[in-house]
């Protein structure tokens, strides 16, 4: 199992060798790419390749990158974005998108792209299932013959929970389908405990953050209420899961130059939060 920061952390800005470089000095050598505008621009090839190159000499590698659900923070015609989607056109956005990502995926050598499930749709849910299946079978169309697993991520709506999400992965004949279970996310909606039950051999990957179970606070573990001492172990030795993936958030803007100290403020914590749990767990 691969630690692994998500750049969520600096969701703010764009992903940058100043930002990048906090997260090995903090002995961290793996991330998740948050694959969205402007933080991260999969059509812009110049700055990709620039930061493939500044991941080259930090010493960091690319195990999986997050699709968007959104299409540019901060501009005026900001959509969410959903693969189950009812409206053709916003569902037909967030497949661009998605694609986009995909196609930049061997740049970097990722293996997993998170996709969110099923979001909350009412008298349409019906409908809106339908519709993901579908926008998953284009995906595994182009991801499954470049190795690249999809992980489904719960988003706190019933659609989308450890047995809806298992049942999915189970009516598809492929490995290339697996589980993406967010604990805060389950901390809120479920029981994390539970859910790493319930998903067991088809997790491949997790978003780890804590909260006090009301709202998704993105905190690093044991500021929170998510039982760690319970869960580590139970992923730890799961050898499914290929990715423990830290994903937290400070989400003060600052003008340039950033002050980095919050940054590494928050990957001490976690390492310590790290260390405590796979001592407390043994």
């Amino acid at each position: 199992m691969n630690i692994s920061v998500s750049t969520h952390l600096f969701v703010m800005y764009q992903l940058s060798r100043e930002l990048l470089r906090v997260i090995p000095e903090h002995g961290f050598s793996t991330i998740e790419i948050w694959g969205m505008r402007p933080h991260f621009d999969c059509l812009d090839l110049g700055a990709i390749d620039q930061l493939t190159r500044d991941l080259d000499d930090l010493g960091l590698r690319v195990g999986s990158m997050h699709a968007p659900f959104y299409n540019e923070f901060g501009v005026p015609d900001f959509k969410w974005l959903s693969l189950s989607d009812p409206d053709d056109e916003i569902r037909g956005m967030a497949l661009a998108e998605t694609f986009r990502v995909v196609e930049v995926m061997d740049r970097f050598g990722a293996d997993v792209l998170v996709v969110h499930g099923v979001g909350e749709w009412g008298d349409k849910l019906a409908h809106a299932q339908e519709h993901f299946r579908h926008s998953l079978d284009l995906l595994l169309e182009r991801c499954a013959p470049a190795g690249i697993t999809l992980a489904v991520e719960n988003i706190m709506t019933p659609a989308s929970r450890a047995e809806r999400l298992v049942e999915l992965v189970l009516s598809y004949d492929t490995p290339y389908l697996k589980i993406c279970l967010d604990l805060g996310h389950a901390n809120i909606d479920d029981d994390p405990v539970r859910a790493v039950e319930i998903c067991g051999e088809h997790l491949v990957s997790l978003h780890v953050a804590d909260n006090r179970g009301r709202q998704d606070e993105h905190m690093v573990p044991y500021q929170g209420t998510v039982p760690w001492n319970t869960i580590y172990p139970m992923v730890a030795s799961n050898p499914a899961v290929r990715y423990f993936v830290l994903e937290f958030m400070y989400s003060v803007w600052q003008e340039a130059p950033v002050d980095l100290s919050p940054y590494h403020r928050i990957l001490a914590d976690a390492r310590e939060g790290l260390r405590r749990m796979a001592g407390e767990s043994a």
